[in-house]
């Protein structure tokens, strides 16, 4: 079985990939945050050549952006990295039948400041909604 996670520099992934190499799987780190920076339509081929070279069974997807700040900069990142391209993640998942996708994330721990707004939470919530 081949697992390609993503986040594996974060608290989570990491976790999760080291956990998982101990018990001998087949693991690749998929580096989200080089990624993110490319134009979006480089972004889909960079992740369906990933996956056409790796051919994994399952996705673990734990990589996120988090910010407290309200700029039209973080707001637009957040926008991408939470959730454009984690949907770019899921088409090519689709594409090659990858029936596994884990989505892992932490926002739970704003929903006690629901008066508040952060766009990390805004955007899990987005994604978090059924897939079409």
């Amino acid at each position: 079985m081949k697992i390609l996670i993503t986040g594996s520099n974060g608290f989570l992934g990491s976790v999760i990939y080291r956990k998982l190499k101990e018990k001998k799987y087949k693991t690749k780190k998929l580096i989200f945050k080089e990624i993110c920076k490319k134009k979006n339509n480089k972004i889909k081929k960079i992740l369906d050549k990933e996956f056409f070279n790796y051919k994994p069974d399952i996705i673990i997807h734990c990589a996120t952006f988090f910010t407290k700040s309200n700029s039209n900069f973080s707001k637009k990142n957040t926008l991408k990295i939470n959730f454009t391209v984690p949907s770019m993640l899921l088409d090519v998942s689709n594409k090659y039948s990858i029936s596994k996708f884990i989505n892992i994330g932490t926002a739970h721990e704003f929903e006690k400041n629901s008066g508040k707004f952060y766009p990390y939470l805004t955007t899990k919530k987005i994604w978090h909604k059924p897939y079409k």
